[in-house]
């Protein structure tokens, strides 16, 4: 059946009318919700070194914000060092260090201040523990595993203390990338073809925008990179889609102990294979004795349902059942409060974070891995 070109061109435009229609409503609607926030960097750019963890650029004065609509989240400013982290000291080539730290997001101190670094001048350094504190927002626990490794190779780390809220063992490893526009969760070869359009096809982005912005300034370049529609809609469906169906294997193969209907189930379900693999490789790397767990609290204390410390209680048999290391959890002696957290985001506020310092310096169990810590 031959087709001439006014039937194709008819054709193209009945399939191009519902997409064009679909594409105007969920503008309007604002869908999907995920694209009303954005996460903007300024100073920077983050990517995964060829060490494999995450970094910034080195020595750069940075600010980190999370805009939602047109409100401001926070507003996070950072320096980092000269291996590119969020790290109170630069160790050159050669140097050893007593403590390497990993974490995520709280570790790095996104939506307050940079605790740790903080921790390392007041109380670390006087002590004489020479540290370097590798936390970069969005890690889990393949990338503690990945920056833990760099730290035993490059500078002879000692020991290893872990900074995670729960959810951390649940995110894969994937190495990290930029372009002149953002910051962004590589795909390989698809980042270079796509080029710009990782910024607003991606899930997972980190625009950069110039430095010193007011704050009326950085909401209307939030606006500009907030992507509705349907290319947004869609990839969100695709994600969606492609975790659904990796679960089955995950959650038939990847549990540590043996299962029962009376136990409490986990928040996001078995324990990750990959995760699992990463704090056995670290434990195996630095020894039992010198890599320390701290969980650090995620949510207000009255946010949690009655059967959250059940729930937490298994996590922890699960992580000791796959690595032999014990959970230090500080949530049971650092209650949080709504008012340690932003209103619009999950993280610690600058109180909240001042909690969580003061909670971890003068935990006994914290205290003496630290005291003995000796070179």
């Amino acid at each position: 059946m031959k087709v001439n070109g006014k039937e194709l061109a008819l054709a193209l435009l009945a399939m191009a009318i519902p997409i064009v229609l679909a594409d105007l409503v969920l503008r309007a609607m604002q869908l999907p919700k995920s694209s009303a926030r954005t996460l903007l960097l300024a100073g920077s750019s983050l990517s995964s070194g060829a060490e494999g963890y995450r970094r910034y650029q080195s020595n750069r004065s940075i600010e980190t914000s999370a805009v939602y609509g047109s409100e401001i989240a926070y507003r996070f400013a950072s320096r980092s060092n000269r291996q590119g982290l969020i790290s109170a000291i630069s160790v050159k080539k050669g140097e050893a260090i007593d403590l390497a730290i990993v974490g995520d997001s709280y570790a790095e101190g996104q939506g307050g201040y940079p605790w740790v670094p903080t921790l390392q001048r007041s109380w670390l350094e006087p002590l004489g523990v020479r540290s370097l504190n590798y936390a970069v927002g969005g890690s889990g626990f393949e990338d503690f595993a990945v920056a833990a490794g760099a730290a035993k190779r490059q500078f002879n780390a000692r020991k290893l203390l872990v900074l995670f809220i729960e959810h951390d063992a649940y995110r894969p490893y994937q190495r990290m990338a930029s372009n002149k526009h953002c910051s962004f969760y590589s795909n390989g070869a698809l980042d270079s073809l796509l080029g710009p359009l990782t910024c607003s096809l991606y899930g997972v982005v980190w625009h950069h925008v110039p430095p010193g912005l007011s704050n009326a300034a950085l909401v209307r370049e939030s606006l500009a990179r907030q992507h509705y529609g349907v290319l947004p809609s869609l990839n969100q469906l695709i994600q969606n889609a492609g975790r659904v169906l990796q679960r089955p294997a995950t959650t038939a193969t990847l549990s540590t102990t043996t299962s029962s209907s009376s136990m409490p189930q986990l928040r996001f379900g078995a324990l990750p294979g990959a995760s699992t693999a990463a704090l056995k490789s670290m434990a195996e790397r630095y020894g039992h004795n010198n890599v320390l767990l701290v969980q650090l609290p995620d949510q207000p204390i009255s946010s949690m349902s009655p059967g959250h410390r059940a729930q937490q209680q298994r996590f922890h048999s699960e992580v000791t059942a796959a690595s032999g290391l014990v959970v230090l959890d500080l949530s049971t002696t650092c209650a949080f409060n709504k008012a340690d957290f932003h209103q619009l985001d999950n993280h610690p506020n600058s109180s909240g974070y001042r909690r969580l310092a003061y909670c971890l310096r003068s935990n006994t169990t914290v205290n003496s891995f630290v005291s003995k810590i000796k070179r």
